[in-house]
Parts: structure tokens; sequence; C-alpha cells
């Protein structure tokens, strides 16, 4: 392995721990789950809030501040929401703070690890541009394994889960301060020369001179990209692309996601004991972490409609199981429950993101493809707002069955929705 080869593998790596910082900050909202079903909504909606705030922030800052500095200032973030959340009761107005600055930091690495992945080492992206997918579930699968840990050695979930993630935001914005700043911005918001020396100090002189026609290539089209607006929608197919990458950012949050996984647990201890929540995490960590370990070593990539109807389909026998589990009693209610966390852990992780992640992008302008990129981050982060807070809401107010008929219904309209409306611009980049 070549030296270029070693730093690409570095780059993936410190990619893959920022997308799997992400999902453990939404695995820290299952356990508090676990731990207050009923005190936890407030939390829950914080979280997702702030991380649709940080989506923005980090869009609007983008052109002001170099990519590793929103790095490393993201994970810091991370590393007081991790210290901070344990402090005070999810009921406690004081106990936001926490959530909300994890929160903020994993909308703004959300934004920054995609870029990092492109920009960082521009003529490798494709090596380096799946890191962030698989990162997700297995900082998700992790995190429940830890508290699964916590349940063992009879510690408070809390107290062990969210300082195992401020260790993993501390070690995340360790290794972003140590690459150098990205070299596209670099050159688009300084000069060539620290762009040329970041490539030099990154790939060494000979790779560098390689990486120069990419990052120049790369300039050149920042120079031409410009803010979506109404009248772009004119272009030819640019209406049913913009469609298609909001249907697709909805489906992939609404409601067979994070929502349904961090749900899972609860529902499990409100159905059978906390017992059986404990199990369910269990189930859930070893599902997520070996999808996300399997995702490493194969990547699935390209769009695919019919993987893409197979994942919703999927998600909604995991949902239906969910609330036949609902009406059946003792272990039974469990291995419903078990069931289909797998199901919809399958569903989310290996058929429907990997099928829905930039499949319109070939279909969009050169001059938009960032505009149209932001916006779909910024619509399923407000999605997930609603997919996981209201959920969340039901639990503690109506209880787990009609939570998770609510979900079945939705799923269905999801899936009448996308086979109904998703326009067939699509299928021409299957």
């Amino acid at each position: 392995m070549g030296s270029g080869q070693v730093r690409v593998a570095r780059i993936r790596v410190t990619i893959a721990l920022a997308g799997a910082l992400t999902g453990a900050v939404y695995g820290g909202l299952c356990a508090t789950l676990v731990a207050a079903p009923r005190g936890a909504v407030l939390r829950v909606a914080t979280v997702s809030g702030a991380a649709l705030l940080g989506v923005i922030v980090a869009y609007l800052s983008a052109r002001l501040v170099g990519r590793r500095l929103q790095g490393v200032a993201a994970a810091l973030l991370v590393v007081a929401g991790g210290v901070l959340t344990p402090l005070a009761a999810p009921i406690h107005w004081p106990g936001l703070l926490g959530p909300a600055l994890a929160g903020l930091g994993a909308g703004v690495l959300t934004i920054v690890a995609p870029l990092l992945a492109r920009e960082l080492a521009a003529n490798s992206r494709h090596q380096v541009a799946g890191s962030t997918g698989f990162g997700l579930p297995l900082g998700l699968g992790t995190t429940q394994l830890v508290a699964v840990a916590a349940v063992a050695v009879e510690l408070p979930v809390e107290r062990l889960v969210w300082p195992t993630i401020g260790a993993l935001a501390l070690l995340v914005g360790i290794l972003l301060a140590t690459l150098p700043e990205s070299p596209v911005w670099l050159a688009t918001h300084r000069t060539m020369e620290r762009s040329y020396a970041a490539m030099v100090r990154l790939f060494g002189t000979l790779e560098a001179s390689i990486e120069l026609d990419w990052v120049l290539m790369a300039r050149d089209m920042a120079a031409e990209e410009r803010r979506l607006r109404w009248r772009d929608l004119r272009l030819p197919g640019m209406k049913r692309t913009v469609t298609a990458g909001a249907v697709l950012a909805l489906v992939r949050e609404a409601p067979l996601g994070l929502a349904a996984l961090v749900l899972v647990p609860a529902v499990a201890g409100e159905l059978a004991s906390p017992r059986a929540a404990t199990v369910a995490l269990l189930v859930l960590g070893l599902t997520a972490t070996g999808v996300g370990v399997t995702t490493a070593l194969h990547r699935f990539r390209g769009f695919g409609f019919a993987r893409l109807i197979a994942g919703l389909a999927l998600a909604l026998v995991g949902l239906s199981l969910m609330t036949l589990a609902t009406h059946v009693h003792g272990g039974g209610a469990l291995v419903l429950v078990l069931v289909a966390t797998l199901g919809l852990a399958v569903a989310q992780f290996v058929l429907v993101t990997p099928a829905a992640r930039g499949s319109v992008e070939p279909l969009v302008p050169p001059w938009l493809v960032r505009a149209h990129t932001t916006s779909t981050h910024v619509l399923a982060a407000a999605a997930r707002v609603i997919c996981l807070t209201a959920p969340a809401a039901l639990v503690a107010t109506r209880g787990p069955a009609t939570t998770a008929m609510v979900a079945t219904l939705v799923e269905i309209v999801v899936l009448i929705v996308l086979t109904a409306a998703l326009p067939q611009a699509l299928h021409r980049t299957a």
C-alpha cells in the first residue's frame, strides 16, 4: 500500500468516525427513551431541532469558515453535550443544554463530513464517499451495546452512554484537527499556493500534482455554483428532479428510519418489561453494528427502484409486527418486537439509504448540485424533527400500541406516494 493509499485510508477512517458520531448522538436518544420514556420528549425534540439548526449553520458558514474548523468545532460541541447531558434529568430545562449542543454538532457534521470526503481526496473521492454511510449505523449500534453494558454492571444508562459519545467526539475532533484544510476551500477562498501546500502535506509532491487537476476543476465548478431559485425549476427536468430529491429525503426519514429504530427499545420496555428493553437494545446494537461493518466491506451503491420498494415493504412488515406485538402478551410480544427491529435495521441501512443516496444528483445541472444537496439535507433534517418528536410524544401520551399503529399507517402512505409520485426520471440513474 503506497503512501497515498495510506492517507486516503486515514481520511476514510476519520470521515467514518464522524458519521459514527452522528449515529451515536441519535443512539443516545434511544438510551434516554429507555431510561425515561415518558419524560424524554423534550430531549428528543431538542436534539433533532438542534441538528436542523446545525445543518443550516454549516451551510451559511461554509464560505466563511474552513471545513476543518467547522468539523473540529462541531466535535467539541458534541464533547460538551456528552459531558453535560448526564448531569441533569431529561425533564428539567437545564438538562436540555447538553442535548442541544450535541444535536447542533451532529447537524454540522452532517454537512461537513461529506464535503471533507469529497474535497480532501478529490481524485479518490469514490473511495471515501460512502464512509459516512456505514459510520452512522456503526455509531448507532455501538451506543446501544454500551447501554447494554451499563445495564449489566447496574449503572445508569445515561451516565455511561453520553460520556462515551463525548469521548468519541473528542477522538473525531483530534483526527479532524490533524488533517489539513480542504484544498478546494483554500483554492476557492484563499490562494492556490496554500491549497497546493495542503495537498503536498496530505499526499506528497508527486500525488499532489495529480490531485491538483481535480482541485482546479472543483474550484471552477464552485465558482459557477449559485443558489437554487424558482426560475431554475423551469429548466428541462429540473422540477421533477427537485421533487424526486424531496420525496427520497422524506422516504429516508419517515417513519422507518432513525425514528423507528430509536423507539423500538422503548416500545419493548412498555410492552413487556425493562429486561425486554435491554434485550431489544442488544439486538438493535448487534444488528446496526453488523450492518455498518458489512456496508464498510461491501459498498452498496447505485439507485435501484426495486431495492427502494423492497426496503419500504420490509419496513412495513416490521412495523406491522410491532403493531401485532401490542396485542400479544409475554414472550411472544418480545419476539415480535425483536424481529421487527431486525427488519427495520436491514430495511433502513441496507436497502433504502444506499438506494436513495445521491441518486438524483446526475440529473442536476453542475452549478446547482451543491444547492440541491444542501436543500435535501435541510429537508431531511426537518423531516427528522417531526419523525422523531411525534412518535416519542405518542409513546409518552398514548402508549406503544397507538404509536405502532400510526407508524404503520404512515408507512403505507409513504409507500403509496413513492410508487405513484416518484418521477420516471429516476429510472435513468439505475
